[in-house]
């Protein structure tokens, strides 16, 4: 029976009408049915019929019952012919076999049957107005046959009664004909208003499916797609009709298991996360919205839902919360920062007398001196409290005197043939380094002092996470127009080089990385191995330079870090190591020193006695204002913070206003790098940071005096 039934369906479906063009498509549906039954029936109707008008003499019914049914076959198979031609043939045969059985057989035969089924068929194949039409050849036939037939009595009695009962059928066979065909019409009608609504609808459906945002989906209950929107084509990275039928597990991770689970249990779900990959290996995040649907007649439960792409969101939030550490951890620098300003200045006065000082006697002592030994502790002693306290600074981002070209494979090889590196990996026998200084441009801008205080760090901790002994790798790289992301914030367009330090230890666990960074955050022991400084001052060291940082780290599989620094096409200079005093020594310049601590007058004013210059002091800036009216000073040395009175920078613009090219170097235990950088560009000569010894001191002197 369902094998009949699809060979019917199929052979009386509409092949020139889709289901949007509306009623047409019925219509022309009606018609193919209408010729399938005159086809499948119309046969066994016609023998009968045909034997007996050959018996009785009727040759021209046979003939036209033959080559009616014939037409009405064709009619049936050639649907490719336009449907109005289909229409009015098959309408134009009922008429033609309703006239020739009249007008032969009279009202004996089915002539009226024929003729009142003509203009019902227009009505529902044609429409109203051609049903009016057919109406009314229905009335002119019925006139012209009862004439015709009234004329054909000889007898008028019987003339007469056949006119009065052809008179009452026609009226009746009028009436119920006007009657069945105008019904019809209204039928239709009503159908029309059903299909215009439903298209509507449907234009309406198609509208929101075609153009939503996110990804609506209807599965079955084993993840079977069988309903999703075109938009699922940019979400899935491919045609969206070819998702029909596939699985939705084929895109997802296995927690999607899960979510189909607590649809099936609970009956819907909101707002679960997870993730999907595209067709084209690309991951995105999703949140799904979904109800379980169970109670839709003939079919079988399934569930329907709603994808949207969280991708942007999750990124977003990822940023938010990277800038919301970065934040956290700049107030904690700041905090610091204040911290350590606020005793700085001072501490750093009282260094330069520990460093100074010994400095000097030791310069004056012979070698075989006994007191020479202690002096030299003493000074050692100054210098690693001075570290410490700059490490303090670093993080504050004071004191970073960034202006020297440098050239890093260089600053890392002399670090790994310094002494403390040295004693480092002797204190890690199992411990072996290994170089790539690949960069086949390492020029940096950068602090050598700052930048060597970096490595160490690296290397230290490199070593000291290897409780096993292994391999701690130092490469270099160069990166031209690079630009990348990180869990540490983004690297913009830059060329870059690359310093990479790798080592097989125990690794960072994932709850510390974010903690790396904070003062004093350490888990080796303070005091013995670290102060807690070391990472924060590589955090400090590399916002300086104007760089950026990149962790990797696994369980018991050892840490990658990546330092990213801006490259400089500027030449390296060379330093000079091989210092000694009578190399730098003054020719009798007459040197002005400006501090408000009396004791670093002293202190500065020994030393340049010590270099041959000829000292004068004051304790202010307005002093040193005055002063410079009167006299002639080939050098000013001057603190950049003193108080009360006017600071470093306030007192060298007013000199510079009344003597242009007077040289001035600024002297501070404790200044902003902005500020540094603002007195270099306003004409200061140079900037030494407190405490500084009698090398750096003289140096620097006698580099600003010759320039």
């Amino acid at each position: 029976m369902v094998f009949f039934k699809k060979i019917f369906f199929k052979l009386t479906e509409s092949k020139i009408y889709s289901i949007d063009d509306g009623l047409r498509f019925w219509q022309e549906r009606v018609l193919n049915r209408i010729l399938f039954f005159a086809f499948i029936l119309g046969f066994p109707v016609l023998i009968p019929s045909f034997i007996l008008s050959i018996v009785q003499g009727f040759y021209t019914v046979a003939v036209v019952d033959m080559c009616i049914y014939i037409i009405v076959v064709l009619l049936f198979f050639m649907k490719k012919i336009p449907y109005s031609i289909r229409a009015f043939t098959f309408i134009f045969l009922s008429f033609l076999l309703g006239i020739v059985l009249l007008s032969v057989l009279k009202e004996s035969g089915a002539g009226a049957v024929w003729l009142f089924f003509a203009p019902v068929l227009t009505a529902i194949l044609i429409g109203s107005k051609a049903s009016i039409v057919a109406l009314f050849l229905n009335f002119l036939i019925i006139l012209i046959s009862g004439g015709m037939i009234y004329s054909s009595y000889s007898v008028p009695a019987e003339s007469l009664n056949f006119l009065f009962r052809w008179g009452v059928i026609g009226l009746n066979f009028m009436l119920l004909n006007i009657l069945s065909t105008v019904s019809i019409p209204a039928v239709f009608m009503g159908l029309q208003s059903s299909i215009q609504a439903q298209k509507t609808s449907r234009m309406k459906y198609l509208r929101i499916f075609n153009n939503i945002l996110d990804v609506y989906f209807e599965i079955s209950l084993d993840g079977t797609i069988l309903e999703i929107t075109p938009s699922a084509a940019g979400f899935f990275e491919t045609d969206y009709k070819e998702l029909i039928g596939r699985s939705i597990f084929d895109f997802s991770s296995t927690d999607l298991k899960d979510f189909m689970s607590i649809v099936r249990e609970e009956g819907s779900v909101e707002n679960y996360e997870d993730w999907i990959e595209t067709e084209k290996g690309r991951q995105r995040f999703i949140s799904l919205k979904a109800r379980l649907i169970k109670d839709d007649p003939g079919r079988n439960p399934s569930i329907i839902g709603l994808i949207r792409d969280t991708t942007v969101l999750k990124k977003v939030e990822k940023e938010k919360k990277a800038l919301e550490e970065r934040l956290i951890r700049s107030e904690k620098m700041e905090t610091l920062g204040l911290l350590a300003g606020g005793v700085a200045h001072d501490l750093n006065n009282i260094l330069s007398a520990i460093i100074a000082y010994p400095d000097m006697m030791l310069s004056e002592l012979d070698d075989e001196n006994p007191h020479k030994v202690y002096l030299k502790a003493m000074m050692e002693s100054g210098e690693k409290a001075a570290a410490i306290l700059d490490d303090l600074l670093s993080l504050a981002r004071r004191g970073i005197i960034i202006r020297d070209t440098l050239d890093l494979n260089l600053v890392i090889s002399k670090f790994i043939s310094s002494p403390e590196c040295k004693n480092l990996i002797s204190n890690h026998p199992n411990t072996h380094l290994k170089m790539l200084l690949n960069a086949e441009s390492s020029n940096v801008l950068g602090s050598a002092f700052h930048l060597h205080k970096l490595i160490m760090n690296l290397v230290s901790n490199a070593v000291e996470s290897q409780s096993n002994g292994g391999i701690v790798s130092i490469q270099t790289s160069t990166l031209y127009d690079y630009e990348g992301d990180t869990d540490l914030g983004p690297i913009p367009l830059n060329d870059y080089i690359v310093l990479k330090v790798e080592d097989q230890g125990d690794g960072i666990r994932p709850e510390d990385l974010s903690k790396i960074f904070e003062p004093f955050f350490t888990r080796k022991v303070m005091g013995r191995s670290g102060t807690g400084l070391g990472m924060a001052v590589v955090w400090g060291t590399v916002q300086d330079h104007k760089g950026f940082i990149n962790i990797t780290s696994e369980i018991e599989l050892g840490t990658s870090i990546q330092i990213y620094l801006p490259l400089s096409r500027s030449t390296s200079r060379s330093s000079d190591e091989n210092w000694s005093m009578e190399d730098f020594l003054g020719k009798g310049e007459i040197v002005l020193i400006v501090d408000d601590q009396e004791e670093q007058r002293e202190i500065n004013s020994l030393l340049l006695k010590k270099l041959l210059y000829n000292t004068l002091t004051v304790p202010s800036g307005e002093a040193a204002i005055e002063l410079l009216k009167e006299k002639k000073i080939d050098l000013v040395l001057m603190d950049m913070i003193m108080d009360p009175g006017i600071n470093g920078i306030e007192t060298f613009m007013k000199i510079k206003k009344n003597n242009p090219s007077q040289k001035v170097i600024l002297l501070s235990g404790y200044a902003e790098n902005t500020k540094v950088d603002e007195a270099l560009e306003l004409g200061v000569k140079d900037f030494l940071k407190k405490p500084c010894t009698l090398k750096q001191l003289s140096r620097s002197i006698r580099k600003v005096l010759d320039s």
